[in-house]
């Protein structure tokens, strides 16, 4: 009896043990669940909460800014792949650019142009004109004086033009700004410059690079919500000048120079042109002073540098970076000018399109803008000149192609002399 009772005890043992973890083991099983319970119970609460706010923003009760989960949410879906907010919108601007050459006129050139009601510089420009109604800024280099007639008009050396035949001119061409600082802006002297900002400012013509008081700050113009700072330097001119006149003239100086880029830039400018006047007469190879000059414009922050002075048609360059993107054509060549040799009769106008990328949010507020430029090849344009000064303009690249279908009047020696323009011109790239 005593043997069989004790062999029953280790049993008994066994099953109270086994008993026991299995209640340990439910009530840990309990904590867990309970402890999960509440997660899920608090999740649940949280996502409940940010539902009503969303349709408490979708109402117009909340502001964006209390909406932690979707902003959370939507700031890293951003960062990680890059998307922009469904809720961004994206306004697109752009303005076409073109930019002329050299205008003035010579006493052979004032004579062709006269005839029994006075001068008329708008003879064959019809093809240029029209293709310049396709610009929303047309801008050019006026190398002559437009003062009163008792000044006396151009000679070789010297020149002045009538003013409202200019001006007619200008108009015809779309032409709303003038970069007027150059070598012979001083040529009729203080009143030769005063006369031509009151004919300019009276023909709602803006200009930029001569003063008649004191200097004056430079332009800004305005298309399709692109901004655009115009500058204008020369750097000599053919009238001296004293400390007392210095004002009347843009001659490139550092500190002018940094003042002029520090007022654009104070006004929130776009992009920055600048007309440069170097003396370079009749050569088609760029000089050390033009390149030099080019390069102070560019390091101040001068997007496009566009060049005068040379009367004939010199190489451009273009550089992009992913800092910077600037472009310069060295020498447009005159559109308006001696037309002596073959050299003279070529001129180009400067074509870009100028792009600004506003991204906004759904309140409409700006949260980025992008600005770059698109540099098209140059407007090839030909001044098919007579022996008496006359002169008809012509769109180089269309009329060498109406020539080869038939339908041009221009003779077989005018035809040669335009196609080797055409030819010097796809040299003058650096791309």
């Amino acid at each position: 009896m005593r043997s069989g009772s004790l062999e029953k005890r280790p049993s008994q043992n066994k099953n109270s043990v086994k008993k026991s973890n299995n209640v340990k083991k439910v009530n840990e099983l309990t904590k867990k669940n309970i402890i999960w319970m509440f997660i899920w119970l608090f999740i649940a609460i949280f996502v409940i909460y940010q539902l009503y706010t969303l349709i408490m923003y979708t109402l117009g009760k909340k502001e964006k800014e209390q909406m932690w989960l979707y902003n959370a949410v939507n700031s890293v879906v951003k960062t990680v792949s890059g998307f922009k907010d469904i809720s961004d919108t994206t306004e697109n601007y752009t303005v076409k650019f073109a930019g002329i050459g050299d205008i003035y006129f010579t006493s052979n050139t004032l004579a062709s142009s006269r005839g029994n009601s006075g001068y008329d510089f708008t003879n064959g420009m019809d093809a240029l004109a029209e293709k310049l109604q396709g610009y929303d800024i047309v801008v050019a280099s006026l190398k002559t004086p437009i003062a009163n007639s008792n000044l006396g008009y151009s000679t070789k050396t010297v020149y002045n033009a009538p003013s409202s035949s200019v001006i007619d001119l200008l108009k015809k061409l779309n032409v709303s700004a003038v970069a007027t600082a150059t070598s012979h802006a001083l040529d009729k002297n203080e009143k030769g410059v005063s006369d031509t900002i009151s004919n300019l400012t009276e023909a709602e013509i803006k200009q930029t690079g001569i003063s008649d008081e004191t200097r004056k700050e430079p332009i800004i113009l305005s298309k399709n919500n692109i901004n655009i700072g115009f500058l204008s330097y020369a750097t000599s001119s053919n009238v001296k000048m004293t400390k007392n006149n210095s004002y009347l003239l843009n001659v490139l100086d550092d500190e002018d120079l940094n003042k002029d880029i520090d007022y654009l830039k104070s006004q929130n400018v776009d992009f920055i042109v600048a007309y440069l006047n170097v003396p370079n007469e009749d050569v088609l190879m760029v000089n050390s002073d033009q390149v030099k000059a080019t390069e102070k414009l560019f390091t101040a922050g001068v997007n496009v540098v566009l060049g005068s002075g040379s009367m004939v048609v010199q190489e451009n360059i273009e550089e992009e970076t992913e800092k910077e993107h600037v472009y310069s054509i060295y020498s447009l060549g005159d559109l308006c000018g001696s037309y002596v040799t073959d050299d003279n009769c070529l001129n180009v106008i400067a074509n870009i399109e100028f792009k600004k990328d506003i991204v906004k949010d759904s309140e409409g507020n700006v949260k980025s803008t992008e600005c770059k430029m698109v540099v098209n090849e140059p407007i090839g344009v030909w001044n098919a000149v007579k022996s008496d000064f006359s002169r008809t303009t012509y769109l180089l690249n269309e009329e060498i192609s109406n020539y080869d279908l038939g339908k041009s009047d221009i003779s077989k020696s005018e035809y040669q002399k335009m196609k080797k323009a055409k030819e010097y011109l796809a040299s003058l790239s650096n791309k």
